[in-house]
């Protein structure tokens, strides 16, 4: 398993606004085609509580089902009824939904 560096580098901004929370990555399933769906997993740093889970395709980065504390869908498509679809586009809408919580 090998993970893009703009990923990395997404998750690490993710958290460097988050200070309390951390990310696991793991690779729960392998479909017949021998195509991996990665899942990323939110958590808060001090009481270990999950905040969000992200299943991806890996070879393609399309999502394939989240959830995330706090983060609506209204919030992230103001003027779209759609989820993102890849996984650059939802972690860059994270950050987003993030930085709007620090500035309450």
């Amino acid at each position: 398993m090998e993970i893009s560096p703009t990923i990395l580098q997404l998750l690490i901004k993710l958290c460097n606004i988050n200070k309390k929370l951390r990310w696991q990555i793991r690779c729960t399933y392998v479909e017949a085609s021998g195509e991996a769906i990665l899942y990323i997993i939110f958590y808060e740093n001090v009481s270990s509580v999950q905040k969000g889970t992200i299943a991806f395709y890996e070879s393609s980065w399309e999502i394939v089902n989240f959830r995330y504390s706090g983060y609506s869908l209204e919030y992230s498509t103001q003027n779209s009824a759609q989820n993102p679809d890849n996984l650059v586009d939802l972690l860059l809408d994270l950050i987003n939904h993030e930085k709007s919580l620090c500035e309450l």
